[in-house]
């Protein structure tokens, strides 16, 4: 994984396992890393804080920034 995006994706990591979805699903007995992945699909919307949501859309375009060739002298945005 690219530099440029690890900021963005430790803040999702950590506002996902701090959210409501996370946290009762993985007290019923799930995996942590499969109760993310199914807490971030769009049937939990309303699960998981809106700041989560900004977070992942930000990260999804740091990640797509990497792909884009425009980008390639500017740099990708991401902190």
């Amino acid at each position: 994984m690219s530099k440029s995006c690890h900021g963005l994706w430790e803040d999702l990591m950590t506002c996902i396992a701090a959210s409501e979805c996370v946290q009762s699903r993985y007290q019923n007995g799930g995996e942590v890393q499969s109760v993310m992945k199914e807490c971030l699909k769009p049937e939990h919307e309303n699960e998981v804080p809106s700041d989560c949501r900004t977070l992942q859309k930000a990260y999804f375009n740091c990640r797509r920034g990497q792909l884009d060739m425009r980008n390639r002298f500017r740099g990708n945005t991401g902190y």
